[in-house]
């Protein structure tokens, strides 16, 4: 069952989320075209059929792909479902930032690398369109995300006269410092 399984997954292409806003639309077009020329597949909201939910459709997308390329742009980082978008990608670690027109990530995304496309003219087969299209196929490789594991420090099973001992004597302690302390404060006399 699992040779099956890993046949059928081998000759999948890899697939990408694709979030922009809609001013920067001719853009996403251009790249969609160049990612799928370099054999990614790419969904993006011109594939949600009449009378689908949005939400639906697009949180079903995100879930599936293997990477979440963010178009960040001047409009994009004002817009709601961009930010949602992303930070989906973020917390199921598969973003791939990518910045149109030299706007920098907005807070919260700043600590991942952005691919520039300020000199980008529109080739489908331009070094940026190939270093997006690498980056989706290394999200696509990372273990998706877990719960990390807390240690758990194991519980010493002291006895009862002996915690009871402690805190006795860590009374007598205190109690002894703060006479001491009162003693160099207020003078000898002062007791």
């Amino acid at each position: 069952m699992s040779g099956q399984a890993d046949e059928s997954t081998a000759g999948r292409r890899p697939t990408a989320f694709l979030s922009y806003s809609r001013e920067n639309k001719a853009q996403a077009a251009e790249l969609v075209a160049g990612l799928e020329l370099a054999g990614i597949d790419v969904w993006w909201d011109s594939h949600i059929e009449g009378g689908a939910a949005f939400a639906k459709s697009i949180e079903a997308a995100l879930e599936a792909s293997q990477a979440v390329v963010v178009l960040w742009s001047r409009a994009s980082v004002g817009s709601d479902w961009v930010l949602d978008e992303a930070s989906r990608g973020r917390k199921l670690r598969k973003l791939v930032p990518v910045s149109l027109d030299g706007t920098k990530s907005p807070l919260g995304f700043g600590q991942y690398h952005v691919i520039d496309l300020r000199g980008w003219k529109g080739d489908p087969q331009a070094a940026e369109v190939q270093a997006i299209a690498r980056a989706v196929r290394a999200a696509g490789t990372q273990a998706p995300p877990g719960r990390p594991e807390i240690p758990v420090a194991p519980v010493v099973n002291a006895p009862r006269r002996g915690l009871l001992l402690a805190a006795v004597g860590a009374t007598a302690a205190g109690a002894a410092g703060l006479f001491g302390w009162r003693q160099d404060w207020f003078g000898p006399d002062s007791a």
